[in-house]
C-alpha cells in the first residue's frame, strides 16, 4: 500500500467544496475545488482548478442536481464536474495538487473561511471504502449533496464509482496537454505536498 492510502480511513465521507479564493489565502489567488477525504489525521485534501466553464457552474449561487443536470452544453461535452449528473461511463482523468491535510469540519462546513482566505460552498459529497489492494477508492455520490449531513456509510449497492490515484512529474503540463479529457492544474500551490496527482474517476 502506497503512502498516500495510509493517510486514508478504510471507508468514510468525502466532500468537494468550491474555494473562493480570497485576499489572504497565499499559496493561489485561483477559485478551485477542494476535493476532501476523511482520513487518519484529518481530511485528505487535493485541489483541483476548474476550467472556465465548469468555474461558471459553480459560481452559481445555488448549484443543485437539477440546475447543472439540466446544462445540456456542458454535458455534450462529455464531461462530468462536481455537482453534474449523470458521471459519464468513460474515465475522467483529473490533474490535481495535493495540499496539507484539512479539518474534519469541512465535511459539514460552508461558509467563509479564517484570515480572510475566501468562502467554501459544498458542490458534491458521498462516502468511500478502498479496495484490498489499496491501489483507489469505491465511491458512492450522494444524490443531494446540498442535503447531506449524515454520517451513516452509504449501502453496498450505491457504490458505482472507482477513483484512482497515481503520482505525476513535477511539470507534467507538456505532457497532459494533448490528452482531450484532461483538466490541467497549475500546479503553483506552495503548500502542496508530492504535487501533482492524477485522479481517474470512472465505473466501479
Amino acid at each position: 500500500m502506497s503512502d498516500l492510502f495510509r493517510s486514508f480511513a478504510d471507508e468514510g465521507r468525502f466532500v468537494i467544496l468550491y474555494h473562493d479564493v480570497g485576499p489572504n489565502l497565499s499559496r493561489t489567488n485561483r477559485s478551485h475545488f477542494d476535493w476532501m477525504f476523511a482520513g487518519v489525521d484529518g481530511l485528505v485534501t487535493f485541489a483541483v482548478v476548474p476550467e472556465p466553464w465548469e468555474q461558471a457552474l459553480a459560481e452559481r449561487v445555488e448549484l443543485s442536481q437539477t440546475d447543472v443536470g439540466s446544462d445540456r452544453g456542458a454535458v455534450r461535452r462529455g464531461r462530468w464536474t462536481p455537482g453534474m449528473r449523470p458521471v459519464p461511463d468513460k474515465p475522467l482523468a483529473i490533474t490535481a495538487t495535493r495540499l496539507p491535510d484539512h479539518r474534519d469540519k469541512y465535511l459539514d462546513y460552508e461558509g467563509l473561511v479564517s484570515g480572510n482566505r475566501g468562502s467554501v460552498r459544498r458542490v458534491d459529497s458521498g462516502f468511500f471504502r478502498q479496495r484490498p489492494a489499496g491501489a483507489c477508492l469505491d465511491i458512492a455520490f450522494d444524490d443531494c449533496p446540498s442535503m447531506r449531513h449524515a454520517h451513516a456509510l452509504a449501502p453496498e449497492t450505491t457504490y458505482r464509482r472507482r477513483l484512482s490515484f497515481s503520482p505525476l512529474p513535477q511539470s507534467p503540463s507538456s505532457l497532459l496537454a494533448e490528452a482531450a479529457d484532461q483538466r490541467i492544474c497549475d500546479l503553483d500551490f506552495s503548500e502542496g505536498i508530492n504535487n501533482a496527482w492524477r485522479l481517474e474517476l470512472g465505473s466501479g
